[in-house]
């Protein structure tokens, strides 16, 4: 099996989007021709059945030479990009132009765990500002949350909560309890997934103040790279908490 990815290097990791559909072929050799711009990409070949070992040899045939090729070692934080469906939410304009990126990592001990551990607030925390948007009363936003695909399984959740124009951020742990059951209304896909290692939560706000959290609900937290994309439509004000960089 070969699978082909576009790939972009961070401090905190490599962020990969798969390229066209997984190529299998049950022979001993695969052949697989593809038509790419310039950048930078990563090779994955594996065997079909897990825990499977075998040797291997990739070729790769290019009309101009390659500026360099590479090993990845297993250490290095991979965080897959995946293409979600077209929005559609009331007939509200949902042409997200803006994106946003904030980097961090989990420190083991230090950060991680569910709303019921005492140091929960350590977890990423971000405050968001959204103006005015013209003629749309409420503006959709949609956060695409990534971790670590080589990290342990854990429950991946991110909630958004509407907070005043004074209030200070990040949160306490009791302020989080207290406000759980009272977050923002998700319109599209989910806040939390059973070992996943992507969510894209879509919210439909009016402007003002918002706190996003994001945990990985993993007793004593973990060594995880993360990284929470926010898409809309208008710029935003983004500024990032916990971050553990």
């Amino acid at each position: 099996t070969l699978r082909m990815f576009k790939a972009r290097q961070q401090k905190q990791g490599m962020l990969i989007e798969e390229i066209g559909e997984t190529f299998e072929q049950n022979f001993q050799q695969v052949l697989r021709t593809m038509k790419l711009r310039p950048g930078k990409y990563m090779i994955l070949p594996h065997t079909a059945k897990m825990n499977t070992e075998r040797h291997f040899l990739i070729r790769l045939y290019t009309a101009l030479p390659l500026r360099t090729i590479q090993w990845i070692p297993s250490t290095e934080p991979l965080l897959l990009l995946k293409e979600d469906k077209p929005l559609t939410l009331k007939d509200l304009k949902c042409t997200l132009d803006c994106c946003e990126e904030v980097w961090g990592r989990w420190t083991e001990g230090l950060q991680g765990g569910y709303i019921y551990d005492r140091d929960f607030d350590l977890n990423p925390q971000i405050d968001i500002s959204v103006p005015e948007g013209g003629d749309e009363l409420k503006q959709v936003i949609r956060f695409k949350v990534l971790k670590d695909w080589n990290s342990d399984d854990a429950c991946l959740g991110f909630r958004l909560f509407r907070i005043g124009p004074e209030d200070g951020v990040p949160k306490e742990t009791q302020w989080l309890y207290n406000n759980w059951e009272h977050t923002v209304r998700c319109r599209d896909g989910s806040i939390e997934g059973w070992e996943w290692d992507y969510l894209a939560p879509t919210f439909l706000v009016e402007p003002g103040r918002y706190c996003g959290i994001l945990y990985n609900e993993k007793p004593g937290g973990s060594d995880t790279a993360y990284c929470i994309m926010v898409y809309s439509a208008v710029p935003l004000q983004i500024k990032g908490y916990n971050l553990g960089n």
